[in-house]
């Protein structure tokens, strides 16, 4: 196993590096390359972790050459719109995001719109202006009276995009693609960077057909990572499009999946977040979800492991066992979404577990982690939902001491069996449920931090001020930390 620059040679191992400040990418990047000294993008993330990492890696990867990361669209040479598709409201937020992007973007910006909504439907974005033309192709461009829309589903190409449009000089993609780079290549392949840059391994973005492998990049800008290890799912949910968006499950290698995570460390990174569209459906090399976790484990000091989203049904006897045998390694948090307490809803949801089931996880899952921190995602006003159904759901909440709770109401995506469902449920009706299921889970929020009063957690500094703990819990530190640094928290008797 190929270690990091920074690795422990008595160890063998990566390890986390002393220092605490975030890198600042443009600094190290070789100012003969950078396609101006003013050329500058921002990125704007919509939807889930999955796409939280691929915006990260257009961050990363921009740097890389030396274009100048900013937060403000109107400060921006070019814009990247990462999209989520996955609900109707979902959709408005792009479209949305879309129109605010154009309107702010100065005299010669770009915009550039990624990802599963446009994936799904190029007509999407009619509405904007003049007809589209040539929208799978490069540049594939509208033009505006002061800006250029341009829409590439794909999110190799779309990047392969947005590095021509910020630096075409030969140094440039030298350092970004390495000196046998061609217009052909696509982002899976693993490349060379300049050797003067100290570069680290990060699951790349992937459109459904493409062989999915990591590339190297220069350090993460945060000290909390977020590592894509499986694109894709198998699942037909009747309320989601995501299957069709982002193609069949399918996971990235396993060995490239270990060198990021030791280069990871030896960077200083204090934790992974594992992510995937469908978690737990990882396997690669012989490897399932535990078994790469321990692979990581066993080539890496100093950074602990968190696991993204996972479904219930994919909570094995190993993967709790290797989490408890880890201890301190690998946070004691799961996320399992439920949806809906009730099984009528369930089944029509085409969820591929009944609420006994679920509770039958919980079960497994706290005797095997006391302290265990669960948290979830619910939809509210599901068509057909009854109050005796949000009734079940309630109690199942309260039985499974959920920490957090992410309370989303239904929102109808036209392609899916759910948006031609009868009995869709009143804007009010499931608007009020939402409120009530809010205020329940504040409540068992604030009964996950009473039990734990006067333990200690180890917790991640995420901003001056404010930490992250093993369970997930944000809270107020002594402000003299760093951010990236590991500290230990107690959870004191006043809160």
């Amino acid at each position: 196993m190929a270690n990091s620059a920074n690795s422990d040679g008595a160890t063998g191992k990566a390890s986390a590096a002393s220092c605490n400040d975030c890198v600042v990418l443009n600094n190290l990047t070789d100012s003969s390359c950078c396609p101006t000294n003013s050329s500058s993008f921002t990125v704007v993330n919509l939807g889930c972790k999955v796409n939280r990492a691929e915006s990260d890696y257009f961050i990363e990867r921009l740097s890389l050459i030396g274009a100048l990361y900013v937060r403000e669209l109107t400060e921006a040479d070019l814009i990247i719109i990462n999209t989520c598709t996955v609900t109707g409201e979902a959709e408005a937020k792009t479209r949305q995001a879309i129109r605010r992007a154009l309107a702010a973007a100065g005299p010669g910006a770009s915009v550039v719109a990624t990802g599963c909504a446009v994936q799904m439907s190029d007509g999407y974005y009619r509405e904007f202006g003049s007809d589209l033309s040539d929208l799978s192709g490069l540049p594939g461009s509208t033009s505006f009276p002061t800006k250029r829309l341009h829409l590439e589903a794909d999110r190799n190409k779309a990047l392969e995009l947005a590095e021509s449009l910020l630096c075409d000089s030969p140094s440039a993609r030298a350092i970004l693609h390495g000196p046998n780079h061609s217009e052909t290549s696509k982002l899976g392949a693993v490349v060379q960077c300049d050797s003067n840059i100290q570069s680290s391994q990060v699951a790349l973005v992937s459109s459904p057909g493409d062989t999915v492998s990591p590339r190297p990049i220069l350090p993460a800008l945060r000290k909390r990572q977020v590592l894509k290890i499986q694109d894709g799912c198998d699942e037909q949910c009747s309320y989601c499009i995501v299957s069709t968006a982002r193609g069949p499950a399918r996971s990235l290698p396993a060995h490239e999946l270990v060198k990021s995570a030791c280069q990871s460390a030896g960077q200083g990174l204090s934790e992974l977040v594992l992510t995937g569209i469908n978690l737990g459906k990882y396997v690669s090399e012989g490897l399932n979800l535990s078994g790469l976790m321990q692979s990581i484990l066993m080539e890496t000091e100093g950074m602990r492991l968190r696991l993204s989203s996972i479904e219930s049904n994919d909570i094995t006897p190993e993967l709790l066992d290797c989490i408890a045998a880890n201890k301190g390694k690998v946070c004691a948090h799961l996320h399992m979404p439920l949806q809906s307490g009730s099984d009528e809803v369930l089944r029509r949801m085409n969820r591929p577990y009944t609420s006994g089931n679920y509770m039958e996880c919980v079960k497994r899952a706290r005797n095997a982690l006391p302290g265990l921190a669960l948290s979830t995602d619910i939809i509210v006003g599901f068509p057909g939902e009854t109050e005796s159904d949000f009734q079940r759901t309630i109690r199942l909440c309260e039985q499974a001491g959920f920490m957090r709770t992410h309370v989303f109401r239904y929102s109808l995506r036209k392609g899916t069996p759910a948006a031609e469902m009868p009995d869709q449920i009143a804007p009010e009706v499931k608007a009020e449920r939402s409120q009530r299921l809010r205020d329940l889970a504040a409540q068992l929020t604030r009964c996950d931090l009473e039990r734990r009063v006067g333990t200690n957690e180890p917790a991640v500094v995420e901003e001056k001020g404010w930490a992250r703990t093993e369970s997930y819990h944000r809270v107020a530190i002594d402000p003299s930390h760093q951010p990236g640094e590991t500290i230990k928290y107690h959870f004191p008797n006043q809160l």
